[in-house]
């Protein structure tokens, strides 16, 4: 397995970026690293990106930097960035250097899967960004709610992980290959093949939140920190994604008609359960938790229809969920830190104690509904055109049907926020950096709405980059 070290550039930044900042706060004095450690780990992640968006393509081998490497790298790091801004002021901690160290971490661990094209070098970007998000789930231990959080999320990528690496011993031991073309040719469709593309279904399947893998999320994003939760809703689950589409459609293609019918039933009972679910819920952050497993499910519609528009199509619902989660926890995390509660009364009047906020939400909110002309409208409209065109108008019925339901639960946030009086009239001192934060998912949400075909074209290319052509 080569490696070209220029090819791996982004990922060095973030790897060195990250053992400084954590040696810095083992070597530094306490009270003069707290200010240079967000700095220096957010210049790490605008070099990373940088970085990223100048490499030159080169789709040999096991490490590849082709169009949909780079548009998933960009994605994660674009998360990140979000997540650490966001994290500024409104996270007070004393391990500051080891929570930015993490988050450069998670970040190379994503950039790793997106780049992986061998079973190998993929199981190790997922473990890396596993094993870094379950010690931040867990990092406010004096929150009994954090640790619980941590220990479930612990025991669930365990065995996930297991799973996937089961999964992938039987697909090397029937092809004789851990290389995705090498897999390609000779992997056939044998019963042993089909139970180990069943096992790395499943194993990813707990990472992106797929129903019935999904059990771990809503207590795990609800117990860790608000911010911790942007970055699993926004950039892991999206790992899981960059995991699959090469696996699938390159190594595994040759079972597309059996996979094709997994994801077609995981899409259903995803969208559905977590819809259906977060209608009853009353704390505003575990809404969002089971928005989040529905949204997942939105996306698996790309693979059960497997075409290159519906391929896309999941690609730029990823880029839209992926600002649009991170953006609505950081904004849960800048109302916790001015003592605001988590639950939907506590959020009653919040337009005139924090109209920047609310509005925002309002938008982000309206946004994951799928309201024209924001951009989670352009995202579930092309997934569910590219099932009518494949011949699966039941599937986008049901989709279609879900965005309905799902209005219920936005809207009571939303009438919450405008439509009732709060129990006080103070204004509460948002922090700059989380209004910084929440700013640049909000631009990004109104961007991508309104120039969504560029966006779109962006995604053919990471596609056609990728080699799908169906």
């Amino acid at each position: 397995m080569e490696l070209n070290m220029i090819q791996a550039l982004p990922e060095i930044f973030l790897a060195v970026f990250g053992i400084f900042v954590l040696l810095m706060g083992q070597f530094a004095k306490k009270e003069n690293v707290s200010g240079i450690v967000k700095v220096i780990s957010l210049f790490g992640l605008f070099a990373a990106l940088v970085i990223t968006g100048n490499m030159a393509a080169d789709s040999g081998g096991a490490f590849v930097v082709d169009s949909f490497a780079v548009f998933f790298k960009v994605l994660f790091i674009l998360a990140a960035i979000i997540v650490v801004i966001g994290s500024f002021s409104t996270l007070k901690t004393i391990h500051e250097s080891e929570y930015y160290s993490l988050i450069l971490f998670i970040t190379l661990g994503m950039c790793v899967v997106a780049s992986a094209r061998e079973l190998i070098l993929l199981f190790v970007g997922i473990e890396l960004a596993g094993i870094s998000s379950f010690v931040l789930a867990g990092y406010t231990k004096e929150d009994r709610r954090s640790s619980e959080a941590a220990i479930k999320y612990l025991v669930v990528a365990a065995v996930s992980s297991a799973i996937i690496l089961f999964g992938m011993s039987i697909i090397y031991g029937v092809s004789g290959s851990t290389n995705y073309t090498g897999i390609a040719g000779s992997i056939g469709s044998s019963p042993a093949a089909l139970l180990g593309l069943v096992l790395i279904i499943s194993g990813i399947g707990y990472k992106i939140t797929a129903v019935p893998f999904h059990m771990w999320a809503p207590d795990t994003y609800e117990g860790a920190p608000a911010q911790v939760s942007a970055l699993l809703a926004s950039g892991l689950k999206k790992m899981g994604i960059a995991a699959l589409i090469p696996l699938l459609f390159i190594a595994l293609l040759s079972m597309q008609a059996q996979w094709q019918v997994v994801f077609a039933v995981l899409a259903t009972a995803t969208m559905t359960l977590g819809n259906i679910v977060a209608l009853s819920q009353k704390s505003v952050k575990r809404m969002l938790a089971y928005s989040s497993v529905a949204q997942a499910g939105y996306i698996l519609i790309g693979f059960a229809v497997a075409t290159k528009l519906s391929v896309a199509s999941a690609l730029f619902y990823c880029l839209a969920h992926t600002v649009m989660a991170a953006g609505t926890f950081i904004i849960i995390a800048a109302l916790v830190y001015v003592k605001i509660g988590e639950n939907l009364e506590d959020y009653a009047g919040l337009w005139k104690r924090a109209p920047f906020m609310a509005f925002a939400m309002m938008i982000i909110l309206l946004s994951l509904a799928g309201i024209p002309p924001l951009v989670g409208f352009w995202g579930k409209f092309w997934l569910f055109m590219s099932a009518v065109e494949a011949g699966m108008v039941w599937l986008a019925v049901i989709g279609v049907l879900n965005s309905a339901l799902s209005l219920y639960y936005y809207f009571a946030v939303v009438k919450f926020m405008f439509f009732k009086e709060p129990a006080s009239h103070e204004k509460l001192e948002i922090p700059v950096s989380a209004t910084v934060a929440v700013a640049i998912a909000l631009l990004c949400v109104i961007l991508f709405g309104l120039f969504p075909d560029a966006f779109m074209e962006l995604c053919f290319e990471a596609t056609e980059g990728l080699g799908i052509i169906l």
